[in-house]
C-alpha cells in the first residue's frame, strides 16, 4: 500500500489514494491539498499500521512507531 509521510516521516493519507505533484497533493475523491508537494513528502511502500489513523503513526528504521497513543486509544473506544 502507498503511504505519503510528511517531512517528520510521520504517516498521513493512510489507506487513500492519492497523486503527488510539484505543488500539491491530490486525492482519489478530486481534493487538493497544496500544504504538501514532492519537496516536502516522501511516499513509502509499506504495510498499513493499525487502526489507520492519520498523523498517529512515524516510520522508523523501516517499522511503524506509535506517536499519539491518545488518538489510538480514543479510536478503540
Amino acid at each position: 500500500m502507498k503511504i505519503l509521510l510528511n517531512s517528520d516521516n510521520v504517516a498521513f493519507y493512510v489507506g487513500q489514494q492519492f497523486s503527488v505533484k510539484d505543488d500539491c497533493v491530490v486525492l482519489s475523491d478530486g481534493s487538493i491539498n497544496y500544504s504538501y508537494n514532492k519537496s516536502n513528502t516522501t511516499e513509502i511502500d509499506a504495510v498499513c499500521p493499525e487502526p489507520a489513523l492519520d498523523f498517529v503513526w512515524k516510520w522508523e528504521n523501516e517499522s511503524w512507531v506509535c506517536i499519539n497513543q491518545e488518538a489510538i486509544d480514543s479510536y478503540n473506544l
